[in-house]
């Protein structure tokens, strides 16, 4: 996962797009998940180079659920 947010950062359209979601998110005031953080997931398991295993799935799915939970207060 390193390797693929080291390569991710140098790229200016993925900036760009980080930058957009970010913009969105923060004027509606919704959580951006950022899934190469390590102490978010845990999951080194992929498809392919940028998707997650469906092996992630239940872990990705709490992580999910508990946002919800939290926005639902």
């Amino acid at each position: 996962m390193i390797y693929m947010k080291k390569k991710d950062n140098k790229l200016p359209e993925i900036q760009f797009i980080k930058r957009e979601i970010t913009n969105k998110a923060n004027q509606y005031n919704f959580p951006i998940i950022d899934f190469y953080n390590d102490k978010i997931i845990n999951c080194n398991d992929y498809y392919d180079t940028s998707h997650l295993s469906v092996s992630c799935f239940l872990d990705v799915l709490k992580i999910l659920l508990n946002i919800i939970k939290e926005l639902a207060g």
